[in-house]
């Protein structure tokens, strides 16, 4: 069954083969390890609703969307109603306008029902945003499902927030992130026998596993708790193994067929995010200084102006963007303060910054202080 895709390759109209033949599905099915993404099932195609995807750079967004597109295939009635554009070669928001109102026009001749448009890569196009009001405006997206993606998540945050009331109704939020794999989503996906176990005891479900942490606050212990304590050395294994590898789908595939993760994919991930600043005018040179600085006051409470000192960057209100600019990028996060009277963050208190696991930790501290040759761990587990 085919779909119409525009592709880097040919920018043009082009009927593709099967889905199967596409190259990430192809990536997808031949890995050893096969994630799917739970965000996946939180995605709906039955109202005139327009998503956002974005999130770290190689975390498999694209993949995901070809995995949607193949689902597709196989409820629609007719392949012609899905379209898929990757936005590499469209300059500006006229021709993303002439593109896809290229598509709408010829799908008319086929009275479809519904239609589905995958746009991958949109915060490639200057001022896709207004492309995308002017078609809602003009009412050419009536009985259409649209899914933007976009790399460079700084500018998905920002542009999707000048579509306000245009983009239809969802019962969840319509801006979803695709983050690495939680904990338990790398247990399901790589130990079957404890896929069940987690099933079983619901431990795959967000709500159940926040309530038996807060219930531990209250000093009750869940039975399931009691029941873990039997897999304690194979869950210990996992952990270690979700920690070098940042639940990234090419670290974990490396570590599970090399026993090591190659240091070429240090540097895909490091030149990924220097990239994606650079596009927002913020110097290498700055980001290095500030990640250098906060990998060594990782276990401290920080300042912006304990940065300044550290930096050649003049400003704490600089060094505050900047650490923004990093957490919409994913590299790290911030922890405030808690005012225990107000129940509200201090933000003019210290703060801590965090690295989310040893994969961004190991990339992040050798970029901050310019070590060529790359951390590549090697697992002390016997597989």
């Amino acid at each position: 069954m085919d779909f119409i895709n525009i592709s880097r390759q040919n920018p043009w109209w082009k009927d593709s083969s099967e889905i199967s033949d596409d190259d990430k599905i192809k990536d997808f099915q031949a890995a050893y390890i096969q994630w799917q993404p739970r965000i996946k099932n939180d995605i709906s195609f039955n109202n005139d609703l327009i998503y956002t995807l974005r999130g770290p750079r190689q975390v498999g967004k694209t993949t995901l969307v070809k995995l949607l597109i193949k689902d597709l295939l196989s409820e629609v009635k007719d392949s012609k109603s899905i379209f898929y554009c990757t936005c590499d070669l469209i300059d500006n928001e006229k021709e993303l306008f002439e593109v896809m109102n290229l598509y709408l026009n010829w799908s008319l001749a086929f009275n479809l029902d519904r239609k589905y448009i995958f746009l991958d890569e949109i915060s490639s196009v200057k001022n896709w945003e207004k492309g995308i009001k002017y078609l809602v405006d003009t009412g050419l997206l009536k009985n259409t499902s649209v899914l933007l993606t976009g790399s460079h998540s700084i500018d998905i945050k920002h542009s999707i927030e000048r579509l306000p009331g245009r983009r239809g109704e969802g019962t969840g939020t319509l801006d979803k992130i695709l983050l690495p794999m939680k904990f338990s989503e790398f247990v399901e996906t790589v130990d079957p026998a404890m896929k069940k176990l987690l099933k079983d005891n619901d431990l795959h479900q967000g709500e159940k596993t926040q309530d038996i942490v807060f219930g531990l606050f209250d000093r009750k212990i869940d039975p399931v708790l009691n029941q873990l304590q039997v897999y304690q050395d194979e869950l210990d294994r996992l952990f270690e193994q979700y920690l070098i590898t940042g639940g990234i789908p090419r670290p974990v595939n490396e570590l599970f067929l090399k026993n090591s993760i190659d240091n070429s994919t240090y540097e895909i991930y490091i030149r990924s995010l220097i990239g994606d600043l650079a596009r927002w005018q913020i110097q290498e040179i700055s980001i290095k200084q500030i990640l250098r600085s906060i990998s060594n006051k990782l276990t401290t409470n920080i300042s912006w102006q304990s940065i300044v000192k550290d930096t050649d960057i003049g400003s704490h209100n600089t060094i505050s963007k900047y650490v923004g600019d990093l957490e919409d990028s994913f590299v790290l996060s911030t922890l405030y303060s808690i005012d225990i009277s107000k129940k509200s963050a201090s933000f003019k208190k210290e703060k801590k910054n965090i690295l989310p696991g040893s994969f961004y930790f190991s990339f992040s501290t050798s970029m901050g202080n310019g070590i060529d040759r790359l951390f590549q761990f090697k697992s002390v587990i016997s597989w």
